[in-house]
């Protein structure tokens, strides 16, 4: 599955959500409120594309989603993931 494609879609624009709302409109790393910050799903890691469950998907603020993605990259070219 191509991952630009997917992000795009629908089905991942109403998985996105239905993980927002299940995080309570907040950052599951700061506690920021979606009330005042834009509120994004991060993948985890991609082995689930498009069968995500909500162990793979951290529900972040813009800030935090920034750093999350560092992580992975890391984890990535350390081969830890």
């Amino acid at each position: 599955m191509d991952y630009r494609e997917y992000i795009k879609s629908r089905q991942w624009k109403e998985r996105s959500r239905w993980f927002i709302d299940k995080a309570d409109y907040r950052c599951q790393r700061c506690g920021a409120s979606g009330e005042y910050n834009v509120l994004q799903a991060h993948h985890k890691h991609y082995e689930t594309l498009g069968y995500e469950m909500r162990s793979d998907v951290e529900v972040l603020c813009i800030g935090c989603h920034k750093q999350a993605d560092v992580e992975r990259r890391t984890e990535a070219q350390c081969g830890t993931r």
